[in-house]
Protein backbone atom coordinates (compact mmCIF):
# COMPACT_ATOMS: atom_id res chain seq x y z
CA UNK A 1 0.00 0.00 0.00
CA UNK A 2 1.71 3.41 -0.98
CA UNK A 3 0.69 6.86 0.61
CA UNK A 4 -1.95 7.91 -1.37
CA UNK A 5 -4.00 4.63 -0.93
CA UNK A 6 -3.51 4.70 2.80
CA UNK A 7 -4.70 8.32 3.03
CA UNK A 8 -7.87 7.42 0.91
CA UNK A 9 -8.55 4.73 3.44
CA UNK A 10 -8.16 7.29 6.10
CA UNK A 11 -10.79 9.71 3.96
CA UNK A 12 -13.07 6.35 4.17
CA UNK A 13 -12.74 5.99 8.15
CA UNK A 14 -13.58 9.59 8.29
CA UNK A 15 -16.18 9.98 6.00
CA UNK A 16 -18.25 6.71 6.91
CA UNK A 17 -17.84 8.37 10.53
CA UNK A 18 -16.01 6.19 12.27
CA UNK A 19 -12.77 8.46 13.17
CA UNK A 20 -14.64 10.04 15.89
CA UNK A 21 -12.71 11.77 19.05
CA UNK A 22 -14.16 9.58 21.32
CA UNK A 23 -13.28 5.99 19.13
CA UNK A 24 -10.14 7.12 18.96
CA UNK A 25 -9.19 7.54 22.75
CA UNK A 26 -11.05 4.19 23.27
CA UNK A 27 -8.86 2.60 20.16
CA UNK A 28 -5.84 3.54 22.39
CA UNK A 29 -7.24 2.26 25.25
CA UNK A 30 -7.98 -1.09 23.65
CA UNK A 31 -4.43 -0.94 22.51
CA UNK A 32 -2.73 0.19 25.47
CA UNK A 33 -4.63 -2.43 27.53
CA UNK A 34 -3.47 -5.29 25.09
CA UNK A 35 0.20 -3.87 25.24
CA UNK A 36 0.52 -3.44 29.36
CA UNK A 37 -0.92 -7.02 29.60
CA UNK A 38 1.49 -8.40 27.14
CA UNK A 39 3.74 -6.47 29.19
CA UNK A 40 3.26 -8.21 32.28
CA UNK A 41 1.52 -4.79 34.17
CA UNK A 42 -1.50 -6.89 35.32
CA UNK A 43 -2.76 -3.77 37.77
CA UNK A 44 -3.42 -1.51 34.27
CA UNK A 45 -5.13 -4.06 32.19
CA UNK A 46 -7.38 -4.85 35.35
CA UNK A 47 -8.10 -1.17 35.38
CA UNK A 48 -8.71 -1.65 31.59
CA UNK A 49 -11.25 -4.56 32.07
CA UNK A 50 -13.28 -2.77 34.92
CA UNK A 51 -13.30 0.21 32.76
CA UNK A 52 -14.71 -1.74 29.56
CA UNK A 53 -17.28 -3.27 32.24
CA UNK A 54 -18.60 0.06 32.69
CA UNK A 55 -18.91 1.42 29.17
CA UNK A 56 -20.63 -1.98 28.02
CA UNK A 57 -22.81 -2.21 31.15
CA UNK A 58 -21.41 -4.90 32.74
CA UNK A 59 -20.38 -6.64 29.53
CA UNK A 60 -24.19 -7.24 28.90
CA UNK A 61 -25.13 -8.72 25.44
CA UNK A 62 -26.65 -5.25 24.60
CA UNK A 63 -23.37 -3.78 24.47
CA UNK A 64 -21.07 -7.00 22.40
CA UNK A 65 -20.21 -7.36 18.84
CA UNK A 66 -21.79 -5.44 16.14
CA UNK A 67 -24.42 -4.12 19.17
CA UNK A 68 -21.03 -2.10 20.97
CA UNK A 69 -21.27 0.44 18.13
CA UNK A 70 -17.76 2.08 19.15
CA UNK A 71 -16.28 -1.04 20.17
CA UNK A 72 -17.28 -2.27 16.40
CA UNK A 73 -16.22 0.91 14.90
CA UNK A 74 -12.63 0.50 15.94
CA UNK A 75 -13.03 -3.49 14.29
CA UNK A 76 -14.26 -1.42 11.26
CA UNK A 77 -10.84 0.95 10.80
CA UNK A 78 -8.94 -1.73 11.53
CA UNK A 79 -10.75 -3.90 8.27
CA UNK A 80 -10.70 -0.82 5.87
CA UNK A 81 -6.87 -0.45 6.64
CA UNK A 82 -6.42 -4.21 6.38
CA UNK A 83 -8.68 -4.60 3.54
CA UNK A 84 -7.03 -6.29 0.52
CA UNK A 85 -9.20 -4.98 -1.97
CA UNK A 86 -8.37 -0.79 -2.13
CA UNK A 87 -11.58 -0.47 -3.90
CA UNK A 88 -13.74 -1.81 -1.14
CA UNK A 89 -11.31 -0.20 1.37
CA UNK A 90 -12.42 3.46 0.01
CA UNK A 91 -15.94 2.22 -0.68
CA UNK A 92 -18.28 3.80 2.07
CA UNK A 93 -20.73 1.25 1.66
CA UNK A 94 -18.21 -1.88 1.66
CA UNK A 95 -18.63 -4.59 3.77
CA UNK A 96 -14.97 -4.10 5.23
CA UNK A 97 -15.27 -6.93 8.20
CA UNK A 98 -15.96 -9.49 5.09
CA UNK A 99 -13.27 -9.00 2.54
CA UNK A 100 -14.60 -12.33 1.51
CA UNK A 101 -17.60 -10.91 -0.25
CA UNK A 102 -15.94 -8.45 -2.42
CA UNK A 103 -16.44 -8.42 -5.81
CA UNK A 104 -13.15 -7.34 -7.53
CA UNK A 105 -11.05 -9.75 -5.94
CA UNK A 106 -8.22 -7.33 -6.72
CA UNK A 107 -5.70 -6.47 -3.98
CA UNK A 108 -4.66 -3.31 -3.46
CA UNK A 109 -6.18 -1.80 -6.38
CA UNK A 110 -4.81 -5.06 -8.81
Amino acid sequence: MNKEQFLKRCAAIYDAGLATPERLKLLDRWVGGVMRFEGGQTSYFSDFVADESMRTDHFSSSKTLANDTDGYALVQIAAILNQPCQKCAEDTKAWWTRSAFCKHKGTLGE
